[in-house]
């Protein structure tokens, strides 16, 4: 329970007098006389259409950057009209631990164990006394277990996954318990620290429009009527919430049919010793790749590593297709920031994953429609790889050995722009005299070897990255 504020109340002397506590939720007779009697003092002081308590308002969560501590502004507030400098008491939301863990997990794919979140939550278990809700480390395991599913609804069905309070729990007290947001002097946003989870989901997400609860509303935003300019109009919250539920229901027919051609598509079957897939990939070729199996979880749940989500600022073009391209994650982080996307692999059990994969964040709700998975052969049929802006190869282009030069001729009279990926630990094994049977290809599998190649070929490079896969992006001349 919170204590009563320091404000004129009626019923809060009463409460007081018989030792009892107002429910900031609401929840019993006595809490909500108090909040209605607050509600009619605001409006002989302010008018019909002042604030009032635990009220539902819907904004636009990107609008929300800045934090207010959370003693000073309670839950037990919420609709009080403040004067004063509470308003001026603020911190950047991005410093706020739960909100940076969330963002960690979604925009960058780190497990919930490292994000600063789960650190805070170890915290709360070391103070003990059920700090936060916390007793024992399985209720964390299961807070973040109910997130994930939440964040997955919410790729789905985007601003419809958000309901309010009274869709939630029948009954409830207006939009009482719901994310809490006050309003400063100027009508900007300020988070009450209550609900960082969901409101960290909506920013990480893009949402556009959530359901608030309105917590305090400065005085001078109320006389100046500054403070419903960033709270959205229903028609405009009605418009967003159904344009939502459409995409949702078109996404969901794209699953059924993206799960019917990959019931459809070719079985695996194993590649004979002396073929080319043999000799170029080798072995590794019948089973997962190791980025597929290192980081399974987060790439099943449409979680983006970060030496993936690191191309999407950089990639050039509108369009790309990509070589070697395995199970289709890396094709599939860009494609929701590209027109056309295509994903080319040789084998058939990862090129089978990869439908399967893009069917999976089709149904989290991701936008990779425009990702189209290619059966084939990029050296045999080069016609593939045409059309395309950006040709990207991780991993690669170093298998490829004496088909490497004929290879890049076609891409010279193909694409405009390269991002060729190579393997730190070759690099490290080819810095110290040993290429294993790689040859003097393993060169490509270096910086240097890269660069060499592709100003062989007549394109420049304009973007070099040492740091996790070595990278290069060129662009031709």
């Amino acid at each position: 329970m919170e204590s009563v504020v320091n404000e004129p109340s009626w019923v809060g002397r009463v409460a007081a007098k018989q030792g009892k506590s107002i429910n900031p939720h609401g929840g019993d007779f006595l809490s909500r006389l108090f909040f209605f009697e607050r509600d009619v003092r605001n409006k002989i002081r302010f008018g019909v259409s002042a604030p009032a308590s635990a009220s539902l308002i819907y904004v636009n969560p990107s609008r929300i950057t800045k934090a207010i501590h959370a003693l000073d502004a309670m839950r037990i507030e919420s609709g009080r009209v403040k004067s004063g400098d509470w308003d001026t008491h603020t911190r950047e939301l991005k410093t706020v631990k739960k909100i940076k863990g969330v963002r960690q997990h979604i925009v960058r794919g780190i497990p919930w164990e490292q994000t600063s979140a789960w650190r805070q939550c170890l915290q709360y278990l070391e103070r003990g006394h059920g700090s936060d809700g916390i007793n024992s480390l399985d209720d964390i395991v299961e807070r973040y277990k109910k997130l994930d599913k939440f964040i997955a609804l919410v790729r789905r069905d985007r601003e419809a996954a958000f309901k309010t309070r009274q869709q939630i729990k029948p009954g409830n007290f207006r939009e009482a318990a719901g994310i809490l947001v006050n309003i400063d002097r100027e009508g900007d946003l300020l988070f009450g620290m209550r609900g960082c989870h969901r409101l960290a989901v909506a920013q990480s997400l893009n949402l556009r429009c959530i359901p608030v609860q309105l917590g305090i509303v400065h005085a001078d935003a109320v006389r100046n009527g500054t403070w419903r300019k960033n709270i959205l109009e229903p028609a405009v919250v009605d418009y967003l919430i159904n344009e939502a539920k459409i995409e949702a229901k078109i996404n969901r027919r794209k699953v059924k049919a993206a799960a019917a051609v990959a019931a459809s598509a070719p079985q695996p079957t194993a590649a004979s010793p002396g073929t080319p897939t043999k000799q170029r990939y080798t072995g590794r070729t019948m089973a997962q790749s190791i980025e597929f199996d290192a980081n399974k979880d987060a790439h099943w749940n449409g979680q983006p590593v970060p030496k993936f989500e690191r191309l999407v600022p950089i990639m050039p073009g509108s369009s790309l297709v990509e070589i070697g391209a395995a199970e289709g994650i890396l094709s599939l982080t860009l494609a929701p920031h590209k027109e056309r996307v295509r994903a080319i692999d040789i084998t058939p059990n990862r090129h089978q994953k990869a439908l399967e994969l893009k069917a999976r964040w089709l149904e989290l709700g991701k936008r990779v429609e425009n990702c189209e998975m290619v059966l084939g052969d990029a050296l045999k049929n080069p016609e593939l790889i045409s059309g395309f802006d950006t040709l990207m190869a991780s991993r690669v282009i170093y298998y490829f050995g004496t088909f490497l030069e004929e290879f890049m001729d076609n891409v010279r009279k193909n694409v405009d722009n390269v991002c060729f990926i190579g393997n730190p630990v070759r690099t490290a094994q080819f810095n110290q005299g040993k290429t294993g049977k790689l040859g003097e290809y393993a060169k490509y599998a270096t910086i240097p070897g890269m660069i060499e190649l592709v100003e062989r070929h007549g394109f420049k490079v304009t973007h070099v990255d040492e740091t996790l896969d070595p990278l290069i992006i060129a662009r031709k001349l």
